[in-house]
């Protein structure tokens, strides 16, 4: 055998062995288990269920504050203690005081929140009582035509967002309505999040949080349904998916994870294979660590000791406001320079305080935290991550969110991927700062789904018929 011959045969055994050897051992060493169960009771509210009686009504309110809560916030803004920026100072810091202070005057003075209460009152609001607690969720459901389907979709926020992040997607989803169906639309808040009653036990995470929106959706009379998620929502559509597949039509995602990012030789794997553009993705590995921690300092906080910052934000309008918007400049391709923000160009003061006002007038910032804390102190949620998920997918990569994983990696989790699309633009917070791009990903994920539905069924009469 040649010099050249044996070279070339030794670097493709190489090749494969770092492909493949790594495989074998993390498939040996850490095997995959089955995922938790979907029937599991667990019981959130006060006191022991026994005490309780059975309650399914669902109960339609709208919102509306006191105008006593809105002259004791004004009052709060105004008595706002502000400090000095840095000289030469922008948002290298965390976010500006001088637009902390812009922001509040604003609030104080030109937030017109009966104005924005109309506008969250556009679709219905209800509640009802699932596992001792309280979970709210707006609920569109349109008049059905002659030979046409009801597609319900389920969408899920996450932190510090709300379900007002998908206001502007919502109106899209009903007008892309076809002969063949329509879309109704579930819109809950996480419990703990706004108007869903926090859980009043320890423990609650994503996949609590799935076993109550599956109930929620068979309450609401939903046997076949699509569900999207982004931030904690997609750990919660995610965790439905590995539950509940016999009941998902299809799995939309904006941001998503496997567990093989986390290993070196995965990264030898990319660096030896992979294009360019995924490459880019996740090095230099330097640049990406430097961002997680850069970024990552909430994270930090609220998965350790979560109630030590809750008390400040719950009690400081102006502080709750500082650190939830910091987090859309930041996380929403706003910057203009490494120190430079532009983040009006991406959201309006009203949306920003919208979303801040549920937080504020809910008390709920503190059992928000909560579940980072709850999630991170569950081992077995780890390795839940590594369970295959078997539903059709569609993955939408917005360039400016906070980690992305390269596509070859997407299939060790997603066994079948429909869609994957690289938006052009467009951050963590993507139907709120890009609803056109957001909803046209999700009605042509929804699309191909159906058309294969379709197929598959053709194909199933067609064998049975033969």
């Amino acid at each position: 055998m040649g010099c050249k011959t044996f070279c070339a045969v030794f670097v493709v055994i190489v090749s494969v062995s770092v492909v493949v050897i790594p495989i074998l051992v993390s498939q040996y060493l850490f095997p995959v288990g089955d995922p938790p169960l979907l029937e599991l009771e667990q019981w959130w509210g006060k006191g022991q269920e026994k005490d309780h009686k059975h309650d399914t009504t669902i109960n339609e309110f709208s919102i509306s504050l006191s105008d006593e809560a809105l002259n004791d916030l004004k009052e709060r803004l105004s008595k706002t203690y502000f400090f000095a920026n840095l000289e030469g100072i922008d948002w290298e810091y965390g976010i500006n005081p001088d637009y902390v202070k812009e922001l509040v005057e604003y609030w104080r003075t030109k937030y017109d929140w009966r104005k924005q209460e109309t506008i969250l009152n556009t679709y219905k609001q209800y509640k009802t009582k699932i596992s001792g607690i309280n979970v709210h969720f707006q609920h569109y459901k349109p008049e059905v035509k002659e030979g046409q389907r009801l597609l319900p979709i389920l969408l899920v926020h996450g932190w510090p967002g709300s379900f007002y992040e998908f206001y502007k997607v919502i109106p899209k989803l009903i007008s892309a309505s076809t002969d063949d169906y329509a879309f109704a639309i579930i819109c809950p808040s996480i419990p703990g999040y706004g108007l869903s009653e926090a859980p009043h036990k320890p423990g609650f995470e994503p996949f609590a949080a799935g076993r109550i929106f599956s109930k929620l959706m068979e309450r609401l009379g939903y046997d076949s349904y699509y569900i999207q998620g982004g931030d904690w929502g997609s750990a919660i559509t995610s965790a439905m998916a590995l539950m509940d597949p016999s009941h998902i039509r299809g799995l939309h995602l904006n941001i998503f994870t496997t567990s093989i990012f986390s290993g070196p030789l995965s990264y030898l794997q990319a660096k030896l294979f992979f294009p360019e553009k995924e490459q880019k993705k996740i090095f230099p590995i330097t640049d990406v660590l430097v961002k997680m921690l850069r970024e990552g300092g909430y994270f930090h906080i609220q998965a350790t000791r979560p109630h030590s910052v809750a008390l400040a934000t719950n009690d400081s309008p102006a502080g709750l406001a500082a650190y939830i918007v910091e987090k859309f400049a930041m996380w929403s391709g706003c910057a203009t320079s490494d120190t430079a923000i532009c983040l009006e160009s991406c959201f309006s003061k009203d949306e920003l305080l919208t979303n801040v006002m549920i937080y504020w007038t809910t008390h709920s910032i503190a059992s928000s935290m909560r579940l980072y804390y709850e999630t991170m102190h569950r081992r077995e949620l780890r390795a839940a991550s590594r369970i295959p998920i078997t539903v059709p997918v569609g993955l939408a990569d917005f360039p400016h969110e906070l980690f992305r994983i390269p596509e070859p990696w997407i299939h060790s989790r997603f066994l079948e991927v429909v869609q994957f699309t690289e938006m052009p633009r467009g951050g963590h917070f993507a139907a709120f700062e890009e609803p056109d791009l957001f909803a046209n990903d999700v009605i042509q994920f929804v699309e191909k789904v159906e058309k294969r539905i379709v197929a598959k069924k053709a194909e199933e009469l067609k064998e049975t018929t033969a």
